[in-house]
């Protein structure tokens, strides 16, 4: 819920963020159910190639309180809808997107580049939902040079 949170404050505090990278980001209204959302995550979690997480850092998210947590998450992206604040954000906004996400569908990320005024959307080939660790050279690459 990382975009989301960065959207939430370039929209409430604008003076205190000058340029918006957002990478997979979830804000726009999430149209799946639970079970869904939970199919998709662990098919991204375990998708080839996206520099994968480590037995030690799947084992730890497995732990019960963990998962309670990861449900609440779940609840909320699927409720949550920053349309009305993104409207009010007019920063420079980067938005990269993995072409091959299953968790959050290239369509959503065409979505966000639309309620964004001042988006540049860009797509990351052959990457799912994590491209700062499947493709990191192409990913630093863009987001230095839009943060020249």
């Amino acid at each position: 819920m990382g975009g989301a949170i960065a959207l939430h404050l370039a929209a409430h505090t604008p003076e205190l963020v000058e340029r918006l990278v957002l990478v997979d980001a979830a804000g726009m209204p999430f149209q799946a159910s639970l079970p869904v959302l939970a199919t998709r995550s662990v098919r991204s979690m375990l998708q080839p190639g996206e520099g994968g997480y480590p037995w030690p850092l799947v084992s730890d998210i497995l732990r019960r309180p963990r998962l309670r947590l990861l449900y609440r998450a779940a609840q909320q992206l699927t409720s949550s809808d920053f349309r009305a604040e993104m409207a009010t954000i007019t920063i420079p906004t980067l938005i990269l997107w993995g072409e091959r996400d299953p968790l959050l569908p290239l369509e959503m990320g065409k979505a966000l580049s639309m309620a964004l005024p001042h988006a540049t959307f860009l797509t990351l080939p052959n990457c799912g939902h994590r491209p700062p660790l499947s493709q990191p050279e192409l990913f630093s690459r863009l987001v230095l040079e839009f943060l020249r």
